[in-house]
């Protein structure tokens, strides 16, 4: 029997974000059966979503600067990346329970990501540009693209959203030659948008 992915689902904004990490908080604190030592402590969690409200308050009313506030942020969210992995590890464990032990965390489950959508190939052809593409993806009307800069990929990174395109390729402009970039795409269909394909990492000439 395939083992299910334990799925996050992150919203893209603070506000968001900051319900969605509570609320991880809140029911895995309900179950500590299930999770007797999650990693981090749901305590320290808990900090850096309080850490996080009150740099976004201080945002808002200029009190704060937004790149302290994006530090939390990113934090936070490799909190719940860390948490995912300890959920999973659970899951892993106990197949017959997984979709409890999901439920229990507020998360989801998804099959294992199929390899074929991970056909994602990043060619420099210029200083600085660079040139991503896929196989086409059958059924697909538009292609989503992102890339991260960082030396080690971190699932904390940051995303940049570039432009969709109706084509099965797309060209960066503006990358810093000797830096490190990471790419991803996924396409979408009439009915749905399609999870992130797996990372291709280059360094930009």
């Amino acid at each position: 029997m395939a083992i299910l992915v334990v799925a996050l689902s992150l919203p893209r904004t603070v506000p968001e974000l900051l319900i969605r990490a509570s609320a991880i908080v809140e029911e895995m604190g309900k179950n500590v059966g299930l999770f007797p030592k999650p990693v981090p402590s749901l305590s320290v969690v808990t900090g850096h979503i309080q850490a996080l409200q009150a740099s976004q308050v201080g945002v808002r009313r200029r009190t704060d600067d937004v790149s302290h506030r994006n530090i939390l942020w990113r934090a936070l969210i490799g909190d719940l990346h860390q948490v995912q992995a300890y959920v999973q590890q659970l899951v892993s464990a106990s197949p017959d329970q997984a979709e409890a032990i999901a439920v229990a965390a507020a998360m989801t489950l998804r099959k294992p990501r199929s390899h074929s959508k991970a056909d994602l190939v990043v060619r420099v052809i210029l200083s600085g540009v660079v040139r991503a593409m896929v196989k086409a993806v059958k059924g697909a009307k538009a292609y989503e693209w992102q890339y991260a800069q960082g030396e080690a990929y971190d699932s904390a990174l940051p995303w940049v959203q570039l432009p969709s395109t109706t084509r099965a390729s797309t060209v960066v402009k503006g990358l810093t030659p000797g830096v490190t970039y990471h790419f991803r795409f996924r396409p979408v269909t009439k009915g749905a948008v399609a999870d992130w394909s797996d990372k291709f990492t280059l360094i930009v000439t």
